[in-house]
């Protein structure tokens, strides 16, 4: 580093070390996003070489605080059509459409990963009683009326009860993901 506030690269160092931060948080998530989108280990690897450099030089436009996985999928996603439209001369070849589509699958399969793993971390914040009722509740699909009966309560009291860890659940999992995306 040098001592003029500058990083090697020509940013500051505060903004370099904030990328390198997020993009190693991330780089397995981009690189699996790309592999969904090319079927060649190798051009996979390019790549994510070239939406790295891209991602680096556009950093500067990048607002902290925004979710910076969607940017770098949407970086990636234009590399990959980049790199596809330059290999035209090959005889597989997947049209833009199914490309924007698959992209957006591989989108939303991320969101839903989040989303599982915020569920998992709430659900063992909860207290011993609560998982209980979720796990008589969900394990075995038991019905309210079945839960009630099982634990010699009444359903309007389990019904509560569920609501009640319900909407736990909801704004840990909210709180997990805005904090997620402020990264």
């Amino acid at each position: 580093m040098s001592t003029s506030g500058q990083d090697i690269y020509g940013g500051s160092d505060d903004r370099g070390h904030s990328f390198i931060t997020l993009y190693l948080e991330n780089e397995r998530r981009i690189y699996g996003f790309i592999m969904a989108l090319v079927p060649n280990w190798a051009d996979a690897d390019d790549i994510l070489q070239e939406t790295t450099k891209v991602m680096w030089s556009k950093y500067g436009e990048f607002t902290m605080g925004s979710n910076f996985l969607g940017w770098a999928f949407t970086i990636a996603k234009f590399q990959v059509l980049n790199h596809l439209s330059k290999k035209r001369g090959d005889k597989l070849r997947f049209h833009e459409n199914l490309i924007e589509t698959i992209a957006a699958d591989a989108s939303m399969n991320e969101k839903q990963s989040d989303l599982r793993d915020s569920l998992r971390d709430c659900i063992g914040r909860l207290g011993k009683t609560e998982r209980q009722l979720l796990e008589l509740r969900y394990e075995n699909n038991a019905s309210p009326k079945k839960v009630a009966e099982q634990i010699g309560k009444g359903v309007d009291t389990v019904y509560k009860a569920l609501t009640r860890v319900h909407n736990q659940l909801f704004y840990c999992i909210k709180r997990k993901l805005s904090i997620g995306r402020k990264l």
